[in-house]
């Protein structure tokens, strides 16, 4: 944060909410000017689950509310998480929710009925997997919510995107 960084992308599987936390908090700058977004993993896979998690991640970010809170991988129980999200979100625990790691295809077959429109789809993408299918949907009218790239270096994965 010395370096001018303002947003911080963790999730629970990295296991260093509480350091996060601290670092914010030792850094002195306000809470508003850090953007902190967390992803819920596996563990979390329910409804009872995903909101014993929120309260977890706010717990350990020592933060009242989150910036943004995404499911962390297409889980099977995805849509039970959600439900706890957007209960996050009504009661100003969260200020946008979504989702990371979804393909075109589980990506479409969230939305049909997840309610909420994510605001983000957090994926990896790159030359070699540039995600075009998932790209043209988010471009779509119904669907303008942002495509967030995670940049990783692509390194022995060289012409293996199912794009």
């Amino acid at each position: 944060m010395e370096l001018g960084y303002r947003l911080i992308d963790t999730a629970q599987m990295y296991d260093n909410e509480e350091m996060v936390g601290k670092a914010v908090r030792e850094s002195g700058l306000p809470r508003q000017d850090i953007f902190l977004t967390t992803k819920l993993y596996r563990s979390s896979a329910s409804y009872q689950k995903a909101k014993a998690g929120i309260e977890k991640s706010l717990n350990e970010l020592q933060t009242d509310y989150i910036d943004l809170l995404l499911i962390h991988e297409p889980y099977d129980n995805a849509m039970e998480m959600y439900e706890a999200f957007k209960e996050a979100y009504q009661a100003g625990k969260i200020r946008a929710i979504g989702v990371s790691n979804f393909d075109a295809r589980k990506y479409q077959a969230f939305i049909r009925s997840c309610g909420v429109i994510p605001a983000v789809d957090q994926v990896e993408s790159h030359v070699y997997y540039p995600q075009l299918s998932l790209k043209k949907l988010l471009n779509t009218h119904e669907h303008n919510e942002s495509f967030s790239s995670q940049q990783q270096r692509p390194e022995g994965r060289k012409y293996c995107h199912p794009d």
